[in-house]
Order: C-alpha cells, then sequence, then structure tokens
C-alpha cells in the first residue's frame, strides 16, 4: 500500500527537526559542543526537541548543557557581529550622533 502526504512547510520544518535530534552524527556533534545553529523558524523547532514547549517546556538552564550551548552562544554570538557592523554603518552615515541621544534614550523609555 502507499500513501502519499502532504505536510505544510511548519510541519516539514518539524519533521526535519525531530529527525536531526535524533541524528547520532548530530547527538555526537552536541556532546562535543560543536553543533552551530543558524537563527531560524526551523532552529526553533530543533529547540522544542531539546527543551520541550508549552506545559512540558523546561529552561535552557536545565536542558543539558551540551544540547543548548550550541544555540546559546549562537544567540549570543549574532547580536556582538550585528553591533560591530551596524555601528561601522551609523559612522558612515554620519547617524552616530542620532542614535546615541535620541534612539537609545527613547528606547529605554518605549520598553
Amino acid at each position: 500500500m502507499r500513501a502519499q502526504v502532504s505536510l505544510t512547510p511548519t510541519e516539514s520544518k518539524k519533521l526535519l527537526s525531530k529527525a536531526l535530534a535524533q541524528m547520532p552524527l548530530i547527538k555526537a556533534a552536541a556532546n562535543e559542543g560543536i553543533v552551530v545553529i543558524h537563527p531560524s523558524s526551523t532552529t526553533l523547532f530543533l529547540i522544542e526537541e531539546l527543551i520541550g514547549k508549552g506545559r512540558q517546556q523546561i529552561r535552557m538552564d536545565e536542558a543539558p548543557l551540551e544540547q543548548v550551548a550550541p544555540y546559546a552562544s549562537e544567540d549570543a554570538d549574532v547580536p556582538l557581529r550585528l553591533a560591530k557592523i551596524l555601528e561601522r554603518r551609523l559612522a558612515e552615515e554620519e547617524l552616530g550622533d542620532l542614535f546615541r541621544e535620541l534612539e537609545k534614550v527613547l528606547r529605554r523609555i518605549l520598553l
């Protein structure tokens, strides 16, 4: 018997994440702390596989360090890299003063 299944993009990403999280290669790499995960909607599903979701979700600090370290380090690394690029662009376009004197002040007020 043959069956054809149509999956939505979200269902496809969830299925891929479940498969990835179970792959021996990924498990071994995660144990050694060498998995780099790019931020995306697929990443969200992979993180759900590691820490769960809803009532079953645990905090990142409760998950095994070897599983969440690559994700957490990438989470911290991307904003640091972007900050350098954006600072340079602000300087090139002579918008540094506007950013420091208005944008940063308004951010504190609005958030």
